[in-house]
């Protein structure tokens, strides 16, 4: 709350399946992405849509939205570029890859 950022990026470009440190050969997936913008929270719920999650079901996230610190309204998120609904098909049918 103390330092706003100007711009958050997120890198989707290759994204890792259940990552862990233990794992000798992580699944990967290229998306293809990066995500950019003003507004952190705006950015994390945009990239939740992408992995099928919801907002309220990460307690951080779901904190900074009840206390109004960016937007969390899908609807007034202006999102430009590849549509949403593409780069989340790639997500979810490359990861059914390797289930």
């Amino acid at each position: 709350m103390v330092i706003k950022p100007s711009l958050t990026v997120i890198d989707g470009i290759t994204v890792c399946k259940n990552p862990s440190i233990s794992s000798p050969d992580p699944k990967t997936l290229e998306l293809n992405t990066i995500l950019a913008g003003r507004d952190p929270l705006a950015l994390d719920c945009i990239a939740l849509k992408i992995g099928g999650l919801n907002l309220f079901d990460v307690s951080y996230l779901r904190r900074a939205a009840e206390r109004g610190i960016g937007e969390s309204d899908y609807n007034r998120i202006q999102v430009v570029g590849t549509p949403l609904d593409k780069i989340a098909r790639v997500w979810r049918t490359g990861l059914t890859d390797y289930e």
